[in-house]
């Protein structure tokens, strides 16, 4: 298997942290995974494509550090099924809020462009819902953008929260998400 696979797991609608705990225990029941590290929960204000929208329900954010012997395909042909089985409606549209999200965020050193799929994430270093769980994790790992730039994640992570953005507060944290039940 694979190390330094990065998925970053998020939601607004639904019991979301039930959703985390479900996937995860797919993901720790497949034989295609090995379940390293788990961060804790993040909720943050939901961001849309015009910013920060207070009128809608807030997200919350993991992100775990796993193995795979997946192919990255495969590995997101998953990922979908996991966002399907809790509920998640695929559309065409962005930014919407939705029961659960999965980002591969990096695999190692893994380069990788498609219609469909880039590794790494795009925009992972531009988030804290992203940075904060991540840097939680693995702060140390280097990160190697499609530009081939180099960035340690507890590196981006500081400067995100250095920066005066109202994306980058965290307003709550869940160190025992998982062992929490909703009533």
């Amino acid at each position: 298997m694979k190390g330094n696979l990065f998925l970053g797991l998020g939601g607004n609608l639904g019991d979301v942290r039930e959703s985390f705990r479900l996937s995860l225990e797919r993901l720790a029941d497949s034989p295609h995974f090995e379940v390293q590290k788990v961060s804790a929960a993040y909720r943050t204000a939901a961001l849309t494509v015009s910013g920060i929208d207070s009128s809608k329900p807030s997200y919350w954010n993991i992100v775990l550090m796993l193995a795979s012997d997946l192919e990255l395909v495969d590995l997101l042909n998953f990922c979908q099924s996991l966002e399907t089985e809790n509920g998640r409606i695929r559309t065409n549209e962005r930014w919407i809020s939705r029961t659960l999200d999965i980002d591969i965020l990096a695999w190692g050193s893994v380069q990788y462009h498609s219609k469909n799929l880039t590794v790494p994430h795009p925009r992972c270093l531009d988030r804290s819902f992203v940075l904060a769980p991540w840097a939680e994790l693995s702060g140390d790992f280097t990160l190697i953008a499609q530009n081939g730039k180099t960035t340690r994640v507890s590196d981006a992570w500081e400067r995100l929260r250095g920066a005066v953005q109202s994306n980058a507060s965290i307003l709550e944290v869940d160190s025992c998400w998982w062992d929490k039940r909703a009533p």
